[in-house]
């Protein structure tokens, strides 16, 4: 048995790390994108992620040169 199967279904077989931080990273591009510049507790609060996981995924999409910090 896979662990899919073992659980109640496909929708709640667990997300793998890697892809998370994609998805906070891509949530963070689309909120800068469309509502430009800002400070990372306003973002933390415009997208319901916690000031850590910014912070976190800031700093990737910074190594990849995406943002930079003003």
């Amino acid at each position: 048995m896979t662990p899919v199967e073992q659980s109640n279904g496909p929708l709640s077989a667990a997300v793998a790390p890697s892809l998370l931080r994609e998805m906070n990273q891509r949530l963070l591009l689309d909120r800068l994108f469309s509502g430009g510049p800002a400070i990372r507790p306003q973002l933390a609060r415009d997208t319901g992620l916690s000031l850590p996981t910014v912070i976190a995924a800031l700093n990737g999409l910074e190594q990849a040169g995406l943002v930079r910090a003003a």
